[in-house]
């Protein structure tokens, strides 16, 4: 027999946040976001920044739903990984398109870790995406928390249907996303709401197939590793 197919968690009446419940959660992932400005360098402070913007948002949810933060995850099958790599694939696709079009009428502003990386050494590289892949499960968490407190306001709240609620929860969540990256990109308000927001709208749907926030890491994670590695890879090789 088929495995039947879990629901999203946590917005039902049983078992479920209250709208003041998700508003603490909220909360506490607005702090673990603002915890990867706090202005202590180093590599050690590097990595603990990226840790915090996990740790505070699930220590919040686990207060208000115990056992329930659990839910959030679910183990990775095989036909998981097939759902990462293809949604990564096509949201390099996706973005290209839609990132060159926006360059070219509005202009844009290029991620400053690319300098960055490229200015490391083979250690420093390293330990730099490393770092980034800690901190990619907070933005996967910043994006799937706010999806579900959505759904729950639009379902439970406002008696929408399920339908409904998923589709504003999936485009509310990904602006959210959007906006996050406005620091890091000049507040160039085009740049990260169309095409970050379109980025995060591609990204998402491996958690809305199978409500399992490790495949949406995994597809993020794909995309992010090819976005920084291919330039550097290419600047390796003397590629213009």
């Amino acid at each position: 027999m088929a495995e039947a197919k879990r629901d999203f968690p946590l917005y039902r009446e049983m078992p479920g946040l209250s709208v003041a419940g998700w508003l603490f959660v909220l909360a506490a992932g607005f702090a673990g976001y603002l915890a990867l400005f706090a202005p202590i360098p180093g590599t050690v402070a590097g990595f603990a920044k990226a840790l915090l913007y996990s740790v505070i948002p699930l220590t919040a949810l686990a207060m208000v739903a115990g056992a329930g933060w659990r839910s959030l995850f679910d183990r990775v099958r095989i036909s998981d990984i097939a759902l990462m790599l293809g949604f990564a694939i096509l949201n390099l696709l996706v973005t290209g398109v839609i990132g060159y079009l926006v360059v070219k009428v509005h202009g844009g502003v290029a991620n400053p870790l690319n300098a960055e990386l490229a200015a490391s050494s083979t250690t420093g590289l390293l330990l730099e995406l490393a770092r980034a892949a800690v901190q990619l499960v907070g933005e996967e968490i910043m994006t799937i928390l706010p999806f579900l407190a959505i759904l729950t306001l639009c379902v439970r709240a406002w008696s929408w249907s399920r339908r409904s609620a998923i589709l504003a929860g999936w485009i509310g969540s990904s602006l959210l996303f959007g906006a996050a990256h406005l620091p890091t990109y000049g507040w160039e308000v085009a740049q990260c709401f169309v095409v970050i927001g379109a980025a995060r709208i591609v990204l998402t749907i491996p958690y809305l197939i199978t409500r399992n926030l490790w495949v949406s890491y995994g597809a993020h994670l794909i995309n992010d590793v090819a976005l920084f590695a291919t330039p550097l890879a290419l600047s390796a090789l003397h590629v213009p």
